[in-house]
């Protein structure tokens, strides 16, 4: 059932037709309809058939720009509602400079441009901030990562498995379809795709990912890898162990030391 504050905005005229949010990033075309930033974004990159068209009456997108007079409208709608829905909120990130983002030709290699709009469509790594999620594993948490990414974090962490962003224990991972989708979209809408936006691969592209869940969810893993990690793993285990141990017998023998040489000192041998 649709909430009151559907119907209100509805009526009201400040809803995306597409999304069923409010039009709080309102972008209009040459056409005259008007869409949320991200609605026009989506479209054009990550649809089937991904094409600079009015996601409406399908004509083909020469000029947009924001609508601040709907922009006002939306605010106030907001502000007056007795009972909004935070839902209807489509996003509190602004689609970035809407002309050349929204009106950019599919040969513009512009890599900061192309990462904007990956970001803004949220296929973006969120620890590497330079590549997209080409190779996505979710964690338990929700969070997600490329597969590599997760690999070196927890490297880096002595192998304590947690989510890089939040730093929750990892219960789980798998491969993200949904994003994986999207990414392979976005990156066909946007052929030749620069290389250095994507983290990259193996020659088999899901080795890496079913390494990385491997990793995470605590299996051993097999080969040359595995016997290494876990030699590594043990000689920290066992130095954590002797280190304190080797420094109070350091510090021992020097009391025995020191306290041998104080009494030759005041007792010298006659």
């Amino acid at each position: 059932m649709a909430s009151s504050a559907l119907i209100q905005a509805s009526q009201a005229g400040v809803i995306d037709p597409c999304s069923w949010q409010v039009l709080d990033d309102p972008i209009t075309l040459d056409c005259g309809h008007t869409f949320n930033g991200k609605t026009l974004l989506e479209h054009k990159y990550l649809s089937p058939n991904a094409a600079n068209t009015c996601p409406g009456c399908a004509v083909e997108i020469t000029t947009a720009c924001r609508n601040d007079a709907m922009a006002a409208r939306v605010r106030s709608f907001i502000d007056t509602c007795e009972h909004f829905d935070a839902d209807l909120v489509s996003n509190t990130q602004e689609t970035p400079t809407p002309p050349e983002f929204i009106t950019r030709k599919s040969n513009d290699k512009d890599e900061k441009a192309i990462l904007a709009i990956a970001e803004r469509l949220g296929i973006v790594d969120g620890v590497l901030m330079a590549t997209v999620l080409d190779d996505p594993i979710q964690l338990g948490c929700g969070h997600t990562y490329n597969g590599s990414t997760v690999s070196r974090w927890i490297a880096s962490q002595r192998g304590e498995r947690t989510c890089p962003g939040c730093r929750a224990p990892i219960q789980s991972a798998e491969r993200a379809e949904d994003v994986a989708q999207k990414v392979d979209l976005f990156i066909k809408a946007n052929a030749p795709f620069p290389k250095d936006l994507k983290e990259g691969k193996t020659t088999d592209p899901d080795q890496l990912v079913d390494r990385a869940i491997r990793q995470v969810s605590g299996v051993p893993r097999e080969g040359i890898d595995g016997f290494i990690d876990g030699c590594m793993k043990e000689i920290c285990e066992a130095l954590d162990f002797i280190l304190p141990m080797i420094f109070l017998i350091i510090a021992y023998t020097a009391l025995i030391i020191a306290a041998v040489v104080y009494d030759e000192h005041t007792h010298p041998r006659r």
